[in-house]
């Protein structure tokens, strides 16, 4: 479907129907939403709608988007009562006008050729319905603070994405319409619960659970980090993290034990860090303890490497750092994964693969070469016992044990 609408790009043109809809939801973003319109302005794909979401704001965001919108046309307006960010991006998909829709979080930068390259990876990948980007890190002042990880995860992928979540932040999408919608959009009980600052990634999860999805492995998003916005509070974002973990992993009953091990104990070290931010030592101690206990191996390996990374980024002098249109999108490369992850990919893409019966195979012993010879014999069996269904407990009570 998408295909067709790739081909019939000159024809929507023709009937004023966009290519493309941007949604932007703002909040208080007076100091970004300049920069962030124009970074979606400035887009090579001129063929597309700007839809901004202002979610009741109270400073001069509102004046900054009408002044945009007298001078450029294809910005709209939607001026609403505040209800978090996931009701903003959802009243922005149902006024979208075009087939496929972009999400844009109020403080984010879009490379100029992003759009153009999503829209070449769906003509290469006309069954995926949606397509993701790389990102860097970015400051207050765009400049970057680090490149984020990088990904070629594609296709029906829903183990892959819950274990590594390659799509990373709220700017990187560009989705089917049709797709999002009926996916229910983004879910916005989160901020009614307190724990808002994850619908990214549970909406992330619900497509990956249904569609297929492409990935185009360029830098070409600038997502921002600073005191302030939603992720900067660690608390709130650990209780999201759970919480759309657990529901995701209740939902999705074919996962394997290994799919739900790996997926708890990364969210641990989210967590784990989260805590340390916020100073709270008692918390983060004990994720730490749940994380050697549940999975030593991985506990050794990634709170050190996370923390080399962490002084890595915010070492040294910050105005020696290049700002992010400085760097073209394919600068920093492709970059090799520790021997632990690609082990780790390698078993999720082929349980993705037995579950879209793409003939991803089930390993029987020690020496099928899909699975490599440094797996421990213990992660060998539960793969063996939990991929093709031979389990002694079931996958909630396994889900219960390693959340406890």
């Amino acid at each position: 479907m998408l295909g067709r609408w790739i081909e019939r790009g000159s024809i929507l043109a023709m009937s004023n129907v966009p290519m493309v809809s941007v949604v932007i939801p703002a909040f208080n973003a007076q100091e970004f939403i300049g920069r962030t319109l124009n970074s979606a302005q400035c887009q090579t794909v001129s063929n597309i709608e700007i839809l901004v979401v202002d979610d009741g704001s109270t400073d001069r965001t509102a004046e900054i988007i009408k002044a945009a919108a007298e001078q450029d046309r294809r910005i709209r307006v939607l001026q609403k009562q505040n209800a978090g960010v996931a009701a903003a991006r959802n009243d922005g998909l149902k006024l979208a006008r075009a087939p496929v829709v972009a999400f844009l979080d109020a403080d984010d930068l879009w490379h100029p050729s992003k759009l153009k390259r999503q829209i070449q990876e769906f003509h290469r990948h006309p069954g995926a319905e949606a397509v993701y980007t790389l990102y860097r890190l970015i400051d207050v002042h765009d400049r970057v603070l680090a490149c984020g990880p990088y990904w070629n995860i594609s296709g029906h992928c829903l183990s892959q994405h819950i274990v590594m979540s390659p799509v990373g932040n709220g700017s990187s999408l560009l989705v089917s319409r049709g797709a999002a919608l009926r996916i229910g959009g983004f879910e916005s009980s989160y901020a009614t619960l307190g724990a808002g600052g994850c619908e990214d990634f549970d909406f992330e999860l619900k497509l990956a659970a249904t569609s297929r999805i492409a990935v185009v492995s360029e830098y070409l998003v600038g997502y921002r980090t600073y005191e302030g916005n939603m992720s900067s509070n660690p608390i709130r974002m650990a209780k999201a993290m759970a919480l759309t973990l657990k529901r995701h992993l209740a939902i999705n009953q074919d996962l394997s034990k290994y799919s739900v091990r790996w997926s708890l104990s990364r969210a641990a070290v989210y967590r784990f860090f989260c805590y340390l931010r916020a100073n709270r030592f008692g918390e983060a101690a004990a994720e730490a303890a749940r994380l050697i206990r549940d999975d030593p191996a991985f506990a050794i390996q990634e709170i050190p490497w996370r923390l080399i990374l962490r002084l890595v980024r915010y070492g040294g002098k910050l105005s020696a750092r290049p700002r992010y249109y400085d760097l073209s999108p394919s600068a920093g490369g492709k970059r090799w994964h520790r021997p632990q992850i690609r082990r780790r990919l390698s078993i999720l893409k082929n349980e993705d693969k037995l579950r879209a019966g793409q003939g991803g195979r089930t390993p029987n012993d020690a020496g099928d070469p899909s699975i490599p010879q440094t797996v421990g014999r213990l992660e060998l069996a539960a793969y063996q016992n939990n991929i093709t269904g031979r389990t002694e407990r079931t996958r909630r009570e396994v889900c219960n044990l390693l959340w406890s």
